[in-house]
């Protein structure tokens, strides 16, 4: 009878062994597979974000992003606004969707114009009648000047348009073919910077840099723009330009999230952005572009995953794991009724018991109404019951179902305490907004 019951004691503990490996195994293996519509991009933000996948895959095993392409920036908003992908690539201009909330900002975009030395052209409202060369880009950058034009009453189809490559224009610009070159890009950077080399050589001397005066004016009469300042000498050369800071307008490219995507999710993957660009700084010059959106913009929502992530307030551990709440549950469950049936087989006859059932009753009832102080009360007297579990079952006063009950109890108990808490803490919240 001894061998009995010791042999299925090692059956039972090998048992709750194998459960345990087999659940660390579950854990090691629980990924969050996220799909990115990625909309067409110029040359050096793919490149940008090809490094960041490879570099962001190896950094996290909890997330893995899957890149979906798509037609152009409007499909790429539709399909977040439709659910059909978790995260998105946009521009600020396009018109974010309502359910759309910054992650991260990958790039931010500024406008301009490079003009000749000695040029007569002072703002963008003296483009009326002349023609400009138009760099590599997506429709935006067209639907922006049109923006632009309209604000100074100048008729979008007279400006004529020439698509050029970067050497292309500073060619045409040296052989006044055009008067011009219209950029939306980040000044001193990529196509900018060729642009203006070619600009130079082909001229002969200094080109200048025309921002956007109104640039304050249209931020509050078109939505999806900002008011920026091309930093002085972003171009550099004998004569850097701009001479001083220049105002103008400028659009941002987001990683975007739907507004229901999971706290902790969002703040992993603002991490794994951050963090890959810290890595890449060194190899890849264009990543210095992503930065943590302004966590106190009203103009375009933040995640509050992400926000907390860049404010250094992580989501507690509570919200990191609410997503695996059942699936801890559920593992809990099978390991309780293991014990249950272990000690059911190896501890003597059921004794009354009913104390501890009255206790726990009462308990429960109490931890609706407690407040924070009370609830520390509770939690010291949940733990109390359970040494008197562990001290009864050790005295073989106790059998196993009434062991699984009581532990069901007890991990109920703890849920109301972490559920009262949150709910407390919420509502505090809510006050000092």
């Amino acid at each position: 009878m001894v061998m009995s019951r010791v042999l299925k004691s090692v059956i039972a503990l090998l048992f709750l062994g194998g459960l345990i490996a087999g659940g660390i195994w579950i854990a090691r293996s629980i990924t969050w597979p996220l799909t990115v519509a990625v909309p067409p991009l110029g040359d050096t933000t793919s490149k940008m974000l090809q490094a960041l996948g490879r570099e962001a895959s190896q950094s996290s095993h909890w997330v893995r992003m899957k890149r979906i392409s798509v037609a152009d920036m409007p499909a790429a908003a539709a399909a977040l606004q439709d659910g059909k992908v978790d995260l998105a690539i946009l521009r600020t201009d396009v018109g974010l969707p309502s359910k759309a909330q910054t992650i991260a900002i990958l790039r931010t975009y500024q406008v301009f114009l490079i003009i000749p030395p000695n040029s007569s052209i002072e703002s963008f409202s003296n483009l009326r009648n002349r023609t400009i060369g138009f760099l590599p880009g997506p429709p935006e950058d067209q639907a922006l000047l049109d923006k632009i034009l309209t604000y100074n009453n100048i008729p979008t189809t007279s400006v004529n348009r020439l698509q050029l490559t970067p050497a292309e224009a500073g060619v045409a610009l040296g052989q006044k073919k055009i008067a011009a070159i219209y950029v939306v890009g980040i000044p001193g950077i990529g196509i900018s910077s060729e642009a203006y080399a070619a600009a130079a050589k082909a001229t002969k001397g200094t080109p200048q840099i025309i921002g956007v005066d109104e640039a304050d004016a249209m931020v509050k009469h078109f939505g999806g723009l900002q008011k920026v300042d091309i930093d002085a000498g972003s171009f550099g050369g004998v004569k850097a330009q701009p001479e001083e800071d220049t105002a103008t307008l400028a659009v941002t490219l987001r990683l975007v999230a739907k507004q229901s995507m999971s706290n902790y999710v969002v703040g992993e993957v603002a991490r794994k952005l951050l963090e890959a660009k810290t890595r890449l700084a060194s190899t890849e010059p264009s990543v210095m572009g992503i930065e943590a959106p302004d966590t106190d913009d009203t103009q375009f929502a933040i995640h509050p995953g992400a926000k907390a992530y860049f404010d250094g307030d992580a989501p507690s551990l509570f919200d990191r794991f609410e997503s695996l709440f059942w699936i801890g549950s559920a593992a809990l469950g099978i390991l309780g009724s293991g014990l249950t049936w272990l000690w059911s087989r190896i501890r003597g006859p059921r004794q009354d018991m009913e104390p501890v059932g009255d206790r726990l009753a009462s308990f429960l009832k109490r931890v609706r109404q407690a407040d924070e102080r009370a609830l520390a009360e509770l939690e010291d007297e949940l733990d109390s019951i359970v040494l008197q579990l562990i001290e009864a079952r050790s005295e073989g006063t106790i059998e196993g179902d009434d062991i699984n009950t009581y532990a069901i109890a007890v991990l109920h108990g703890r849920a109301a305490i972490a559920e009262r808490l949150a709910f407390l803490r919420q509502q505090q919240g809510q006050g000092m907004e």
